[in-house]
């Protein structure tokens, strides 16, 4: 037998162990609770004094007593709000992993009900002033995720109301960074449709007329409707991780509707998963079915109390600002401010305004044609707001040099000879042009008798069937015909399905593009108008959908085409230098080497006794002695001369 070895005494009780213990007898442990809980405000009191110590046991006291002191809420009541206090006093000097593990009591112990979910959330409002990015990322995490539960089954009105209000004093606060991630946390909630009522609009409306300039872009951005396109964007992701979802359950179903033979394990294994996937792909289409549910999707800028108001206080503010204005910019604002019901009076002083500052001999090509593009887009939506004079005078632009200038005149004179062509000189009204055609006056109410273009339907549909092809519509099966005459029109005899609307679109679209045409090819266009298939208009819809209307403007639509103009000796020269940096005095730029040898360089110091087996060197050898014996039976072949006497070589 070995020795006997000594015997060990118990093995030290950890925190861990010690809160496993607590939670399972709370009432046996109440005075070690008390002890510790003693112990922790010494410490506690320390890190108020000495805010950067280390901190390493501090951070496992603040996790052991958070998870144990809801089992004695009574002792420790105190410790939400002293945890609070040191945290938002003290979060710039704090260490990194005390300030997370802070942070990560205060969300336990307000999931464990010894914090009001208000009070929380307001003190998160205020660590938005820390400057560290990790705790605020963490902050706006929790503060979303937590209004989205508070909210998920029916709207929590009084902490929203109050959340709104405290949001509203934070948007003004010194800490640029604490009004930006409040703004923020505002937005995404309107985003997710949590918060989407007039008064989250409006008070993001108010961040317009805070001191921080970043805020009032955000608040700009949000009312135009940025945040649309991002929302967008989601839900097309929604809607791809939704089939992709039902695609795995599909995929699982038929797994285990083929291998019947597999064996238990593997079966239960995939049931199991099946289950998983069909359990996700109903909670996200329950999720979608919520969030479209109860939630109007207006644009934001239709919930403002007073838009006209707010519109002429920021007109005031720009008028009193002395930053540069982007001119191109405030052109296309003014373009997609302009409208069909906006008075053609109210638009003529701007089409002068803009051609007297940009429309000169005196100006440059590149203003000229932001010009002319600008009182084109104008005159796109209003046409009444030009008189034959002015219209005269522009479109001459079209005989200048520069291509930028004749472009966007011409585009103009395309423009009336299609809207107004009795504006235009005879001579430039083209031919077959209806002079007669005139845009409505404003005001002027079309009453519509039925849908435009069904006509040229009922047309293409004849015209197929006249050739045999049968034409199918969507809404037959269900619908009874209302009229028995194959004549009548479509509108009037069915239902019209969104393809039909689409298909009288293209023909309208096609109509106006072959009224300029005469003769043989106006008739071959119509004949090809009428008989276009299905084939046909899934090519033309591919190669172009149709336009939106009322979308905004781009700036890019207006500046128009500009030649590249010839660099400058000045911009030459820094373009040089620019090229010189980093880089010896007459050397070439190269690229740092990385790696290895190359394969020549270490053939140079190959073995011997390793290169001479190599597979090149034997074949050079080789090759070397069969030219040795072609070159001996090449000589003998081709000698013609005669032997002397004595001679041995034959």
């Amino acid at each position: 037998m070995g020795p006997i070895s000594p015997a060990k005494g118990p093995a030290p009780i950890t925190l861990p162990m010690l809160q496993n213990l607590m939670k399972r007898d709370p009432l046996g442990y109440t005075d070690e609770f008390r002890r510790r809980y003693r112990h922790f405000q010494s410490v506690l009191a320390l890190h108020r004094e000495q805010p950067s110590a280390d901190s390493k046991d501090m951070v496992a006291s603040v996790s052991f007593i958070s998870h144990v002191s809801p089992c004695y809420p009574e002792v420790a009541r105190e410790l939400p709000a002293q945890l609070a206090s040191l945290l938002e006093e003290q979060h710039d000097t704090l260490d990194s992993n005390l300030r997370a593990a802070l942070f990560q009591a205060l969300v336990l112990l307000r999931n464990r009900g010894m914090l009001k979910a208000l009070d929380l959330l307001q003190l998160c409002f205020r660590l938005f002033r820390c400057r560290s990015k990790v705790l605020r990322a963490k902050v706006i995490a929790h503060v979303l995720a937590d209004l989205k539960l508070v909210n998920l089954k029916h709207k929590d009105v009084t902490l929203n109301r109050a959340l709104q209000n405290y949001v509203i004093t934070m948007l003004t606060d010194v800490s640029s960074s604490a009004a930006k991630y409040s703004l923020n946390v505002m937005i995404q909630m309107y985003r997710r449709g949590i918060w989407r009522d007039a008064k989250t609009v409006n008070v993001v409306a108010g961040a317009l007329f805070c001191p921080h300039p970043k805020l009032r872009v955000a608040a700009i951005h949000f009312l135009l409707g940025a945040h649309d396109l991002a929302a967008g964007a989601a839900d097309s992701d929604d809607e791809e991780a939704e089939q992709n979802k039902k695609a795995r359950v599909d995929d699982l179903r038929g797994s285990l509707g083929r291998n019947g033979a597999l064996v238990k394990t593997a079966v239960k294994k995939r049931k199991r998963a099946l289950k998983r996937a069909t359990r996700s792909a109903k909670s996200l289409e329950k999720d979608k079915e919520g969030d479209s549910g109860g939630n109007g999707n207006f644009a934001a800028i239709h919930l403002l109390h007073d838009p006209h108001t707010l519109a002429e206080r920021l007109l005031s503010d720009v008028r009193k600002s002395n930053e540069r204005f982007e001119v191109t910019g405030i052109l296309a604002a003014c373009v997609q401010a302009s409208h069909e019901l906006v008075p053609p009076d109210m638009l003529e002083p701007v089409v002068k305004t803009l051609v007297n500052h940009f429309v000169s001999d005196k100006s440059r090509p590149e203003v000229i044609t932001l010009g002319l593009n600008t009182v084109r887009e104008l005159c796109v939506r209003v046409p009444l707001c030009m008189d034959a004079a002015l219209l005269a005078d522009l479109i001459e632009y079209r005989k200048e040099k520069d291509r930028g200038v004749v472009s966007a005149a011409r585009g103009l004179l395309q423009h009336y000879r299609d809207v107004m062509p009795e504006l235009l000189p005879k001579k430039l009204r083209g031919r077959g042009t209806d002079v007669t055609m005139r845009p409505a006056a404003f005001g002027a109410l079309a009453v519509a008798e039925g849908v435009d273009g069904a006509e040229l339907l009922a047309a293409r549909e004849a015209r197929l069937a006249a050739k045999g092809v049968d034409v199918d519509h969507e809404a037959e099966q269900e619908w009874q015909s209302l009229a028995s005459s194959a004549s009548a029109r479509p509108d009037i005899s069915r239902l019209l399905t969104p393809k039909d609307f689409d298909r009288i679109r293209r023909l309208k679209h096609r109509q106006k593009e072959i009224a300029s045409l005469r003769g043989a090819k106006r008739k071959r266009a119509e004949s090809e108008m009428l008989d276009s298939d299905e084939e046909e208009e899934a090519e033309a819809r591919r190669r172009g959908g149709a336009g939106i209307e009322g979308e905004a403007v781009d700036e890019k639509d207006i500046i128009g085409y500009q030649a590249k103009r010839a660099a400058t000796r000045e911009e030459k020269i820094a373009n040089t230098l620019a090229g010189r940096e980093g880089r010896a005095q007459f050397g070439r730029r190269q690229k740092k080497k990385t790696g290895g040898k190359s394969n020549e360089e270490k053939k140079k110091s190959k073995p011997f006794m390793m290169a001479r087996n190599a597979s090149k060197l034997k074949g050079k050898a080789m090759n070397k002695e069969a030219n040795r014996i072609k070159a001996a039976r090449r000589a003998k072949k081709m000698f013609r001369g005669a032997l002397r006497k004595g001679d041995n070589r034959r």
